[in-house]
C-alpha cells in the first residue's frame, strides 16, 4: 500500500502502561478514545479516535530502555530510498520488517 500523504510521517506509536484496563479507562474517559483489545497485555486505537494510531502494551514499571521507551512508526512509500538517506550517518536503525496491520 503507497500512501503518499503519509510518507515520512509518524503513522504509529506504542507506549507501554503497567495496568492495561486503568489506561484504557484513563483515556477513553478523558479524551473520548475507543480501543481494540488484542489479549490482556495490548490494546491499541486508531488515528480516527486518537489522531494518530496509538498502542499500549504492558510492562513493569522496573524495565530499562527501550522497551519501556516508546516504539514510532514511520511511513515511508519507498523504504530502500529512505534507508540510502543520511540516516546511517545518524546512527539510526530502520527496520525492514514487513508491513504492519492497518488499525
Amino acid at each position: 500500500m503507497s500512501n503518499a500523504a503519509l510518507h515520512h510521517k509518524i503513522t504509529y506509536i506504542e507506549f507501554t502502561t503497567t495496568d492495561i484496563e486503568l489506561t484504557k479507562k484513563f483515556y477513553s474517559t478523558v479524551f473520548g478514545w475507543s480501543f481494540k483489545d488484542w489479549g490482556p497485555d495490548y490494546i491499541d486505537s486508531n488515528a480516527d479516535s486518537a489522531g494518530i494510531a496509538i498502542g499500549f502494551a504492558k510492562g513493569a514499571p522496573q524495565q530499562e530502555q527501550p522497551k519501556f521507551a516508546p516504539f514510532a512508526v514511520l511511513y515511508s512509500k519507498d523504504l530502500k530510498a529512505t534507508g540510502r538517506r543520511k540516516y546511517r550517518r545518524a546512527h539510526l536503525r530502520i527496520s525492514r520488517r514487513a508491513a504492519l496491520p492497518l488499525l
